[in-house]
């Protein structure tokens, strides 16, 4: 062996020691960083709120339980406040190294009360971005950017740190396109178009048990293709625009990296800078996963940004009332109109505003449509479905239902929708992170840099708020009452309240009208329906590890 190789050995061994050595020593810092944050945080809440330590590794904290109970999260959510003898907010301590690096700890509450002071009271402490945001915000952020979804709010906005100045100027352009004046016009007509061609396929399906979960989300993405881009998708067509199987697919596969590498991911968020990055890389290069999820990413972004180019060329841009044509033709606070010049920095900011009102305005409605068919199909509903078919019988007859007949003279449909939203909220698990040391209004303590984490689900359960809570009942809405922001937080409430709650309750409404007016629908045996894995609520079949609904639908 001549000496330049004995050389060059020598220089790669003494490499390969350093940086494993770093890379220790990185780790071992790290570990100690985050235990020294955690313990102050750890001893403050302590004092005022319970922990379901039987559930919890000593090392490894909540992540084997979550691990085991992937397909049950929620129930398993209402397992430890069962475990801490049922209180309204419990602490799940952070695991030993993993974890976020700040405080790390999170708080769950179902108590309306804390619910009212997180949204409303104190709502600027409590923004939607960890002081160092773990792997899975750069995922979900490569999937829909730098949106409403993702953006905080506030004068303690750390994404962007503007003050919640972007967070404002998308909630005020959005809310244009939600105007009563459309409903009876623009939106009745896209919605009824896109119902007519469900209804075709129903009724050339003769019987035969079909996903009508998926041609949920073809109808409310083919409708909302409309009110975002002014583009019909033609999902429910024989030749479909790619995007729609795209952009569901880069969705589900988020989760399915999340939670299969969640563990692996963890372990590289400890290593020091340098070594984190790179690690990060090879993973993203050897996951078949992430390269499945940024291949369907690729076509979402291609086909939007075409659609941005297209719409910048229209000369009729000025007069559309599309979301896109509202972004594009807002004016900034110097009265410039930036979006219409072509600008790769601008396209990638419109299309992520897009995307994001896409999951928020899309998914949750095409989950609400798909679990109302679920329960009104289960043979213990029956009677409820028969009294919901009576009403629109009584009140359609054989013509289209109308916005005014869905606002004013359905009353038991009405029922149904919200009934069927406090059973299976679209956004069961609220995310946010408090930003300074917080006392709630039942006496928990909230340390600085704490996930919390509103349980939704478990308030919408409450035996104390509803009465057999578990059953679907729809005369609980009858007469109807508008409820508390807090004791049904489906849409958030305060400032957060969701700006198209009532479209998606006139879109759900309109097309389970169109459907029951001439279907009679079956549940096919053998399935085991649990909640998806995804951000928006949807069905998925256990049975068949599949995220679908299988139904008859029989003519009546």
């Amino acid at each position: 062996m001549s000496a330049s190789s004995v050389l060059s050995q020598v220089i790669l061994r003494k490499l390969v020691v350093t940086i494993g050595g770093y890379s220790v020593l990185g780790v071992i810092i790290e570990i100690a960083r985050r235990n020294l944050a955690r313990r102050r945080a750890l001893k403050l809440m302590l004092r005022t709120v319970k922990c379901p330590w039987k559930s919890l590794h000593w090392f490894w904290g909540i992540l084997p339980a979550l691990k085991q109970n992937a397909q049950r999260r929620l129930e398993f959510t209402e397992d430890l406040f069962a475990e801490c003898g049922k209180p309204k907010t419990v602490l799940l301590p952070a695991a030993c190294v993993l974890g976020p690096r700040q405080a790390g700890h999170q708080l769950c509450t179902a108590d309306p009360a804390n619910i009212k002071w997180i949204f409303k009271d104190n709502y600027d402490n409590y923004i939607k971005t960890p002081e160092e945001p773990p792997f899975f915000y750069d995922l979900f952020g490569e999937f829909i950017g730098s949106g409403i979804f993702l953006i905080d709010h506030g004068p303690h906005a750390r994404s962007p740190a503007d003050k919640g100045h972007k967070w404002t100027q998308q909630r005020k352009t959005a809310a244009t396109i939600f105007s009563q004046s459309k409903f009876q016009t623009f939106y009745q007509d896209v919605f009824t178009k896109h119902g007519r061609e469900l209804v075709h396929l129903l009724q050339e399906s003769g019987g035969a048990p079909i996903d009508i979960q998926d041609l949920f989300f073809k109808y409310t993405l083919d409708s909302f293709g409309v009110m975002a881009f002014d583009v019909d998708f033609k999902t429910m067509t024989p030749k479909p625009d790619p995007f729609g199987a795209a952009f569901d697919n880069s969705h589900r596969l988020i989760f399915k990296i999340f939670f299969e590498s969640a563990l692996v991911l963890n372990c590289i968020s400890l290593l020091p800078p340098g070594c984190r990055q790179l690690s990060n890389f090879l993973f993203q290069r050897w996951s078949a996963r992430y390269q499945e999820f940024r291949q369907h990413l690729r076509t979402v972004r291609t086909r939007v940004s075409q659609i941005i180019q297209q719409r910048r060329s229209d000369p009729e841009l000025a007069k559309k009332k599309d979301l896109l044509a509202l972004f594009m033709n807002s004016a900034d606070e110097q009265g410039r109109q930036k979006y219409l010049q072509p600008s790769d920095g601008h396209d990638r900011e419109l299309a992520d505003m897009i995307l994001n009102f896409m999951i928020a305005g899309r998914d949750t409605t095409a989950g609400t449509l798909s679990w109302t068919m679920y329960e009104l199909a289960r043979p213990e509903n029956h009677a409820v479905r028969a009294k919901l078919v009576a009403e629109i019988d009584c009140v359609l007859g054989s013509k289209e239902p109308t916005y005014a007949d869905v606002k004013d003279r359905l009353p038991y449909l009405r029922g149904v929708i919200y009934e069927v939203l406090r059973l299976h909220p679209n956004v069961p698990n609220i995310i946010l992170t408090s930003v300074s040391d917080d006392v709630w209004p039942d006496g928990t303590a909230c340390a600085a840099g704490t996930v919390v984490r509103i349980f939704a689900y478990g308030t919408c359960r409450s035996q104390e708020l509803y009465e057999d809570p578990l059953v679907l009942r729809p005369e609980r809405w009858i007469p109807f009452k508008q409820p508390s922001q807090w004791d049904y937080p489906v849409f958030k409430g305060g400032p957060r309240l969701c700006l198209g709650m009532a479209m998606a309750l006139f879109e759900a409404s309109l097309l389970m009208a169109m459907l029951l007016q001439r279907f009679r629908p079956e549940l096919h045996p053998g399935q085991d329906p649990i909640y998806s894995q995804m951000v928006t609520m949807s069905v998925h079949n256990r049975a068949t590890d599949k995220a679908e609904l299988l139904v008859s639908f029989h003519q009546r």
